[in-house]
């Protein structure tokens, strides 16, 4: 999550993400880029610059990009994660023997 400065809006006339190297890059480790609106606008321009990645975007809630800021960039956001519920465990009891005050001379 953060500024990285790779513009995910900047397409070909095709509609496709130019930077093949990158995107292949975070494909491979298998992340997947989240924000997909513009992250800083100007009158003249917008980009998404700002990202958040995930290997798991299924556990994430929410993700925002709330539309105020103290700068020329729009926070990215997200909101918690679904924890997977797991199946409950039946407990398996072990009794033994314990052997700290077995005294060794009786071993035979």
């Amino acid at each position: 999550m953060g500024d990285f400065n790779i513009n995910f809006l900047q397409n070909d006339k095709h509609g496709d993400f130019t930077n093949k190297t990158w995107e292949s890059v975070v494909s491979k480790l298998g992340y997947q880029q989240l924000i997909n609106v513009p992250t800083r606008a100007t009158n003249m321009s917008s980009s998404t610059i700002d990202h958040i990645y995930s290997n798991r975007p299924e556990v994430i809630i929410l993700t925002n990009v709330p539309q105020y800021a103290i700068s020329d960039h729009l926070p990215v956001c997200l909101k918690g994660f679904r924890v997977p519920k797991f199946a409950k465990v039946n407990a398996t009891y072990i009794t033994y023997r314990s052997f700290r005050t077995f005294p060794r001379k009786n071993l035979n």
